[in-house]
């Protein structure tokens, strides 16, 4: 019986690790349905192979196997196709073992395949506890009425009703152990597809409210001035005045959408060849003026390199995080700006003297609508830095610590012109 028991377990093991795996593949949405259905095929053959090569012995001249099972989750959850090819090896392998037991063992497993197609039209409709009771019955009745067409028609004999029941109660456990884990590793799928959506679902709606705060505000104040201007008496200056303020608000509004619209699609169609020096130096000289009403000491690095991309997108990328850094030090200190190429990758470095970020806060960076401001922030400029470097092949990578400041290390792949820039030094 103990070897008996060790048998069994091993047929258990092959076939739960076969399924588990196939699974966790199967019900990946990138997997194409061709793809998964041959991936069950093949998995499930082998778990038949193994089977029937190693049996486990139940009596005198008595060999028993699992066969069965993989036979069920083939068609089940592979569908017909798969059933008909596994029903092929399963046939083809038992005629190469050869024995008395073959042509019965054929007939009653073709006659199962047909019982399984047919609840196969049903299956994928029901509850999952449901399947599990179908598939735990099924096996009991099929594994019941082959030893009944072994009796009856073929006069094999099969051992005593002991043996009957250690075989039909064999069968049942390998089939509830197994519609349970995959039962459960589907719901555990489809509950992670629920909770993606739900996500986008809340992205969106996050997205729609940012929108609408952000750009409400400055379409809110040039809409009251222009309605000042047609108030009667207003003197020239004043309305000069206006118009320069609604016009800078409608700026305003203008700037907030192409941020957004940034962060959806860059337009880094039109990729040119960037010299890094050239391009922190014209970014240093649109933030100095920033840095210096915040006591901010600006200095660089920058060895001679290239990379590839959209110049006005690369220069906003890094006003974005020059700016973060300039209000990070509310009271003065240093911006160091470095870049090195090291083999086919540059670096490009920005690192602050300000207050820092806590670990949960740099997890967060480039979230939509998540900002260390505050109610001052909006999110928009790091989610649209984020963005634009991803669309350029790189990646940004934030150490930070309260209180001793924050470094941001963006990497980018280098780009080696044709025609190399000759640089002068002055």
């Amino acid at each position: 019986m103990s070897e008996f028991m060790k048998d069994l377990l091993v047929n258990y093991l092959v076939i739960l690790v076969f399924v588990f795996l196939v699974q966790l593949i199967y019900e990946n949405y990138s997997v194409s349905e061709t793809k998964r259905k041959f991936l069950m095929f093949g998995a499930m053959s082998l778990c038949i192979v193994f089977g029937m090569t190693f049996p486990f012995q139940i009596g005198e001249g008595l060999l028993f196997d699992l066969r069965l099972i993989p036979l069920m989750v083939g068609v089940l959850y592979g569908g017909s196709g798969v059933g008909a090819s596994l029903f092929v090896v399963t046939a083809a392998y038992r005629f190469f073992i050869g024995g008395f037991g073959t042509w019965p063992s054929i007939l009653t497993f073709s006659l199962a395949l047909l019982a399984l197609r047919l609840l196969h039209n049903s299956y994928a409709k029901w509850s999952s506890q449901k399947r599990i009771a179908a598939m735990t019955l099924f096996m009991g009745i099929t594994t019941l009425s082959i030893f009944t067409v072994f009796l009856l028609f073929f006069s094999i004999n099969i051992g005593p009703p002991r043996v009957w029941l250690m075989i039909i109660a064999a069968n049942i456990f390998g089939a509830l152990v197994l519609g349970i884990l995959l039962e459960t590793i589907r719901s555990s799928f489809r509950l992670r597809e629920q909770v993606v959506q739900s996500e986008k679902l809340q992205l969106i709606s996050q997205l729609a409210a940012a929108v609408s705060h952000e750009v409400r505000n400055p379409l809110t104040a040039s809409r009251g001035f222009m309605q000042l201007l047609l108030t009667e008496g207003i003197d020239t200056e004043s309305r000069n005045r206006f118009l320069n303020i609604s016009i800078s608000e409608l700026d305003r509004a203008e700037s907030i959408i192409r941020d957004y619209l940034t962060f959806a699609k860059p337009e880094t169609e039109q990729l040119v060849s960037l010299y890094v020096p050239d391009e922190v130096k014209r970014m240093i000289d649109v933030i100095t003026p920033l840095a210096n009403m915040h006591n901010v000491h600006i200095t660089s690095d920058v060895a001679a390199c290239c990379i590839k991309g959209s110049p006005q997108l690369f220069t906003q990328g890094l006003l974005n995080i020059s700016k973060n850094a300039i209000e990070a030090m509310p009271h003065g200190g240093s911006l160091i700006l470095a870049a090195e190429q090291k083999e086919g990758t540059v670096f490009i470095s920005l690192s602050d003297t300000g207050i820092g970020m806590m670990p949960e806060q740099v997890k967060r960076l480039g979230e939509p609508y998540y900002s260390t401001k505050g109610a001052k922030g909006t999110g928009l400029g790091m989610m649209v830095t984020y963005r634009i470097v991803e669309a350029m092949g790189g990646s940004i990578q934030v150490d930070s610590e309260p209180g001793k400041g924050t470094r941001f290390l963006i990497e980018l792949p280098a780009h080696f012109p044709d025609q190399p820039r000759q640089v002068q030094y002055t």
